[in-house]
């Protein structure tokens, strides 16, 4: 896809969210690209429609499916050939850039379905979320070693919107969470969950 058709695409997925094409929106959540994915999650997040809520269901799966340390192929094959360790250092440096960029872009469109979420959850679409992606939330929410802190504070943040009993019980834990931004969003979301 050239970068014209991206900026078209993106484009159009704003302006289907304003004018409630959710169809397009959903096809959005649906591809490949994470930069479209992560806009339409945001147009999601903007104007939030029960629609939506299986197609971030799916985001939030196939985000947890990537194999991010496998992503991206730089020549790694031919790094036992290359005897310099300058030429060895800067291969590795380059991988491990890849790699924490490809780590960065599964978190912001994490971040962006969870927020997404939350807003359903601000309208009243509670219902429209699945069990399954509430419990994606709750061990988002929870996984101090694994997850990302703004994901983290994401998962918080939208549980409080969604409610119910396992919302609750994940928040009270969260409230310990060593991470400031994370506990605080907990804190929150549990004083909103309990009401």
């Amino acid at each position: 896809m050239s970068h014209l058709e991206r900026l078209l695409k993106m484009d159009r997925l704003w302006l289907a969210a304003q004018t409630g094409e959710t169809e397009t929106v959903i096809d959005g959540l649906a591809d490949p690209d994470w930069e479209i994915v992560q806009i339409a999650c945001s147009a999601a997040r903007k104007h939030p429609r029960a629609e939506y809520g299986p197609a971030l269901g799916q985001v939030l799966a196939h985000q947890n499916t990537l194999d991010v340390n496998g992503q991206h192929d730089l020549g790694l094959i031919n790094l036992k050939a290359d005897r310099e360790e300058d030429v060895l250092t800067s291969r590795v440096e380059l991988y491990d850039k890849a790699i924490l960029e490809a780590w960065k872009c599964r978190w912001r469109v994490k971040q962006m379905a969870c927020l997404a979420l939350q807003a359903m959850g601000e309208q009243g679409q509670s219902d429209a979320i699945s069990p399954e992606t509430i419990d994606r939330l709750c061990t988002y929410a929870l996984d101090q070693d694994g997850e990302d802190l703004g994901v983290r504070a994401a998962a918080c943040d939208a549980l409080g919107d969604i409610g119910g009993d396992k919302a609750r019980t994940t928040l009270k834990q969260a409230t310990g969470d060593e991470e400031f931004c994370t506990m605080t969003a907990a804190t929150k979301g549990l004083a909103k969950a309990s009401c």
